[in-house]
């Protein structure tokens, strides 16, 4: 593994051109331009990444914006931290940094960026293995910098921090560092492992943000393997020093992959967010005081909010639904559920008649609506008050039990249920709850 793979060769005709054009406008500048991150990595892998990260040994800024007229693309500028975003029409998009050294005036404070040379930025970084950059010169295309041993680390299937303060600059590289133990099946180096201890041991992690805390873990769910992911931030001790109450990871191993199975047979609505789902089900077993610690400690959002304050009430919907049958039998118990919610609980239900009610009633029931409308009702006679969401909510709930095919068995149903001038509680009543 000591060659680096052909850069030509090794990615797609479009990324090839673009970088290429990087190279050249590099070398018409008099700057170096290197290719950097995790596709360099993954190229050693042999694991696809579509990822474009340059580097520039000078001004990056200055050099996006002459790249971007130059290409042409759009750019976005990000000044603080030196870099840049351009999005071409045709050849795709790369994000450019200027290479840089970063110090940090205490522990988990976001950095302050200068520039540096190429080395000085790969030292910056936070593994070996993601300090690797490949030469985009033209005389030179795709020739490898490894001043710190990645490639070895990568065939030796380890994760080496860069340096001894590395966890307490950024504490968050714990939690990156155990996400790439699980997705490339590394193990953390000795040092690196002790470090970790240490870390942990100083209280790093209390100083993080609750806002970068948070993603940290919504990251991890959104690993090809989330639970080996959550699995590797327990073996670490992260998990019970960041979020007391989180499920250890082994049974949620189990439930991700299930949930990471079901997410695309489900409508999930406007605002749907997986991550969501996932910490339901890592928090499943937490009483109401350890997940309102653990909600203020991610500082979630209104909406991720509301899904979670149900944790307490996972086990108890369970098994509120494991009699379900029908979408309606669903629909009754749980209409005001947030979707995130009805999945976790979906993963957690044993009987597989239930599991499929819940699997159709988010598959298509809660987008459902009957064909008869308020309006239709007034027409039909049915005079406008509380009565006519008496009848649509009772045609919904018949119509997600399969009893209703279409508009005509619809409008006989609600002759035959509620004859007009009747009140609110019909033949039938109201719906149940």
């Amino acid at each position: 593994m000591d060659a680096m793979p052909d850069l030509r060769k090794s990615l797609p005709p479009p990324a090839v051109a673009l970088l290429e054009r990087v190279g050249a406008y590099a070398s018409a500048q008099k700057v170096r331009a290197w290719l950097v991150g995790g596709l360099v990595r993954d190229l050693f892998l042999g694991v696809g990444n579509a990822d474009l990260d340059i580097a520039v040994e000078g001004d990056g800024l200055k050099f996006a914006r002459g790249l971007a007229a130059e290409l042409p693309a759009q750019a976005v500028e990000y000044e603080r931290f030196l870099t840049a975003t351009l999005t071409t029409p045709d050849l795709g998009r790369l994000d450019i940094a200027t290479a840089r050294a970063e110090d940090y005036d205490s522990v988990a404070a976001l950095p302050k960026v200068r520039p540096a040379p190429m080395k000085d930025d790969l030292h910056r970084r936070d593994f070996t293995i993601n300090a690797m950059a490949a030469s985009l010169e033209p005389g030179e295309f795709g020739t490898l910098m490894d001043p710190f041993g990645g490639v070895a680390d990568v065939s030796g299937g380890l994760i080496r921090i860069m340096h001894d303060a590395s966890f307490r600059d950024d504490p968050t590289r714990m939690m990156r560092g155990a996400r790439f133990a699980a997705r490339f099946g590394f193990v953390l180096e000795a040092g690196t492992a002790r470090l970790v201890g240490e870390a942990l041991a100083q209280g790093v992690l209390g100083r993080l943000s609750a806002d970068r805390l948070r993603n940290e873990f919504f990251l991890a769910f959104m690993e090809p393997e989330p639970g080996a992911a959550v699995v590797a931030m327990a073996d670490m001790g992260l998990l019970k020093t960041a979020v007391p109450g989180a499920d250890s990871g082994g049974d949620y191993a189990n439930l991700a992959g299930a949930l990471a199975r079901l997410l695309p047979m489900v409508e999930k609505g406007t605002g749907f967010d997986p991550a969501v789902a996932h910490l339901l089900l890592l928090f499943r077993g937490a009483d109401a005081a350890s997940a309102t610690r653990a909600a203020a400690v991610l500082n979630l959002g209104a909406v991720a909010r509301r899904a979670f304050d149900r944790v307490p009430a996972l086990g108890g919907l369970a098994k509120r639904l494991a009699g379900a049958r029908t979408a309606g039998d669903v629909h009754r118990v749980a209409r005001e559920e947030p979707a995130e919610v009805l999945l976790a609980v979906l993963v957690m239900l044993g009987p597989e008649e239930a599991r499929k009610a819940v699997l159709a009633y988010l598959g298509r029931g809660r987008s459902l609506l009957p064909a008869t409308t308020g309006d239709d009702l007034i027409r039909m006679g049915y005079a406008p008050g509380p009565l006519l969401s008496v009848i649509l909510e009772t045609l919904l709930q018949e119509k997600l039990d399969g009893r209703l095919a279409d508009r005509a068995a619809e409008e006989e149903f609600i002759l035959r249920t509620f004859p007009r001038g009747g009140t609110a509680g019909g033949k039938r009543g109201a719906a149940k709850a």
